[in-house]
């Protein structure tokens, strides 16, 4: 019994074990090298330990106004940044992707109190059995502009970066309330003057 083969299959066949290892060989090039469980749970806990440092600064209760805000996040700090209630008729809002962010920017159209953009950033509040737990931070009221960026693509590191500008600008903190020209936070530290 002779087997009859179609130049135009035997074309396919071979094509198709072409195709099948380049497949094979640019996954294998593409895939990330393996960590092992122990590595994998250092670099969690590296992790972990820096976001907590970038955050502790922000965890006092306190209250800042100013003119504009900027925050910079990576996108585990998103559920530490309380989006703010909009009010059309007196603020806006606009969403925007670029240069690897996502982009959000709240705007007081009033300039006044009336209109002022409220956001927290702190630690997230927790449902117990009393209830709802609030989680310290600090409250910002921002009587221009507040523009939050959270990376989304490239290099992920811990990162939660704000400067707040613009007059007034006031932090209140225990109690006692200080006029400021700067309100800055930079790898985990905190410039308040």
């Amino acid at each position: 019994m002779h087997l009859l083969v179609h130049p135009a299959d035997s074309m396919l066949t071979s094509s198709l074990r072409i195709s099948t290892a380049l497949f094979l060989l640019l996954s294998a090039c593409g895939s990330a090298p393996s960590v092992s469980p122990l590595e994998e749970r250092q670099q969690r806990a590296r992790w972990e330990l820096r976001s907590q440092h970038l955050l502790q600064p922000l965890l006092n209760d306190s209250n800042v106004a100013c003119g504009d805000l900027v925050v910079e996040i990576s996108p585990n700090y998103f559920v530490n940044v309380t989006q703010p209630a909009i009010d059309s008729r007196m603020q806006g809002e606009r969403k925007s992707k670029s240069g690897g962010f996502d982009e959000y920017e709240w705007i007081n159209k009033t300039g006044g109190l009336e209109g002022a953009i409220v956001l927290s950033i702190g630690a997230p509040d927790e449902l117990t059995e009393n209830g709802v737990v609030r989680g310290k931070g600090t409250r910002f009221t921002v009587l221009g502009r507040a523009i939050l960026r959270v990376r989304t693509e490239g290099k992920m590191e811990a990162k939660l970066d704000l400067t707040a500008s613009g007059v007034p600008m006031v932090w209140a903190l225990g109690g006692a309330i200080r006029d400021l020209s700067v309100f800055q936070l930079r790898n985990g530290v905190l410039e308040a003057r």
